[in-house]
């Protein structure tokens, strides 16, 4: 926990350091122990904040880190509610705006990320998300390309044509 502190107040001192920088120990917590300390929310907070200008991988590296905490239990969406929810829909907006530039492993982390969230985005960022999927396809590796049909199937949703054929070469 002091770790924990020590990162977001270091963080919180160097406006230059990105906020998927700040790492949280969560080794023991249980899922609502995570949400209830300062330092996480605070690093919530943080990314909320900084989504506007947060680079493209950091964006994607962000919701790939929220969601694997969501995944393994470290992080509880009921517990922290609103809090999550506001981030996650930030990052949302930002992805909206950032999906044309992103790369393929960015486009891969990101889908994977909704997926592992279990949230299935609203239309308007899937279709963003299904262009830059038909955008990057040929240039990913195979395990973005399986991580992506993956997200895809786990969300129940297949890729629009467009982008299941650039997948499918």
């Amino acid at each position: 926990l002091e770790l924990a502190a020590a990162s977001a107040a270091a963080a919180e001192a160097r406006e230059d350091l990105p906020a998927w920088q700040v790492r949280v120990d969560r080794q023991g917590f249980s899922p609502r122990d995570l949400t209830a300390y300062d330092a996480f929310r605070a690093l919530l907070q943080r990314v909320s904040r900084a989504s506007r200008p947060m680079s493209v991988r950091s964006l994607s590296g962000a919701m790939h880190a929220i969601a694997t905490l969501h995944h393994e239990e470290s992080l509880s969406v009921a517990a922290e509610g609103a809090r999550v929810v506001e981030t996650w829909a930030v990052l949302e907006l930002a992805v909206a705006r950032e999906a044309r530039t992103m790369t393929s492993r960015g486009v891969a982390k990101t889908v994977w990320a909704l997926a592992r969230m279990e949230h299935v985005p609203g239309a308007e960022i899937w279709a963003v998300l299904e262009l830059a999927v038909a955008r990057v396809a040929q240039e990913m590796t195979p395990t973005e390309i399986a991580n992506t049909v993956y997200a895809f199937g786990k969300m129940e949703r297949a890729p629009g044509p467009e982008a299941w054929a650039a997948l499918e070469l």
